[in-house]
């Protein structure tokens, strides 16, 4: 019957495993590497505290005061950028659906052509059976006058040889 997609041995159910199974291995190195980061940040906050005052612990935040801001313009950037590329997405999939709402209405104005055409041809083979019966009758019906003629002449032929039968 038909060829199958997969090789040997997969099955859809296999196929969709193993797509599934792609994602995996990006999502679980970056969860791990969010939580060894998270995990050093504590770590590396409880040796800072253990080894300054509070008053040098606040500065030492402070620090990273230029590296938050830039931090954050980033993260704005990015939200951004997302932003612009879904609605880039969105008005190409808005051409594709007008675009596929052409080719549907395309393809019923087919259809009912073809509905069109195959009504005629329905008419047509219809007369088409009506004309070969009638033709059909027309022959029989001359066989049947042939019949009758035939059989008029032998009736005459019987009466005219019982005519001279001796009673």
């Amino acid at each position: 019957m038909g060829q199958s997609k997969h090789p040997p041995g997969k099955t859809d159910r296999g196929q969709q495993a193993e797509d599934v199974g792609g994602w995996r291995a990006p999502v679980l190195f970056t969860v791990g590497g969010l939580v060894a980061y998270a995990a050093a940040m504590v770590g590396f906050g409880f040796w800072v505290r253990s080894r300054l005052s509070w008053n040098d612990a606040g500065n030492f935040g402070d620090m990273f005061g230029a590296f938050s801001a830039f931090a954050s313009g980033l993260s704005l950037f990015g939200v951004v950028v997302a932003i612009v590329l879904q609605y880039r997405q969105l008005k190409m999939q808005r051409h594709d659906l007008e675009l596929h709402r052409e080719e549907l209405r395309l393809q019923r104005e087919e259809l009912a052509g073809s509905r069109r055409e195959l009504a005629k041809q329905a008419y047509i083979s219809a007369l088409a059976a009506r004309v070969s019966a009638l033709a059909s009758l027309k022959e029989s019906g001359e066989m049947a006058s042939e019949l009758y003629a035939t059989n008029r002449t032998l009736k005459e032929y019987v009466d005219a040889m019982s005519a001279q039968v001796p009673r």
